[in-house]
């Protein structure tokens, strides 16, 4: 069983990303990226009976920052991120769900108040840039969320070992790595820390591209 949130504070994991806690039965954390009185929620998983309820805890942590949630993000479909939707939207009725049309093989369109068709998304809160970017290698619904210098990696495995699953091709992974690769080098964006959605990962001052560079020498060699 994964921890239940701490009763405390959020934990600060860089500027600008808060972590509210990791909730059972999956171990999914749920975070919220603020700056300047605006914010995003990511990530949306459902509660065990008699555990911290995620929507419960995201509500009352932005109301005591004076946070106004403007979007909801998931790093994929899969339901361990997903299944706590309808209390996440009743909880924060104005904010708007942004999703890439490969979430369209989970769920209908009306699911979601902002759909993109391009790989990458750019966004912003109170004008510091907020990416989200495709990149299956998990799932195919995967999208990267970049935020201040930090990335949200969602369910990836990092460097040079296997995915969980076979939902991704090893062809489709290598397209993916060189997608980051382009929008690193087309931003110049330095990566200084990398979490997963699970937050029982985290790497701060992290050589990313080198990562990249394990993980697509890993795949290549897969038929």
């Amino acid at each position: 069983m994964a921890r239940e949130r701490e009763e405390e504070m959020a934990e600060k994991i860089c500027e600008g990303i808060w972590l509210l806690g990791r909730y059972s039965p999956f171990g999914v954390g749920v975070f919220i990226l603020e700056n300047g009185g605006e914010g995003a929620l990511l990530e949306m998983p459902p509660y065990q009976v008699g555990a911290p309820k995620p929507w419960v805890d995201a509500k009352k942590f932005a109301v005591e920052q004076d946070i106004k949630i403007k979007w909801i993000l998931l790093t994929h479909a899969h339901i361990d991120h997903t299944y706590g939707f309808p209390h996440f939207r009743h909880a924060f009725p104005k904010a708007r769900v942004v999703a890439h049309r490969s979430f369209l093989e989970w769920y209908r369109r009306s699911a979601f108040d902002d759909i993109f068709y391009y790989e990458v998304k750019e966004m912003d809160l109170a004008g510091e840039p907020l990416f989200l970017l495709h990149a299956p290698k998990h799932s195919p619904q995967d999208l990267l969320i970049i935020y201040r210098g930090a990335i949200c990696t969602g369910d990836w495995t990092l460097g040079a070992v296997p995915e969980a699953n076979p939902l991704v091709s090893p062809v489709e992974k290598l397209r993916t790595i060189n997608r980051v690769r382009e929008f690193l080098e087309k931003h110049d964006y330095y990566i200084h820390t990398a979490f997963s959605a699970h937050a029982n990962e985290f790497r701060h001052n992290v050589d990313f591209p080198k990562l990249l560079d394990e993980m697509y020498d890993f795949w290549k060699k897969v038929p």
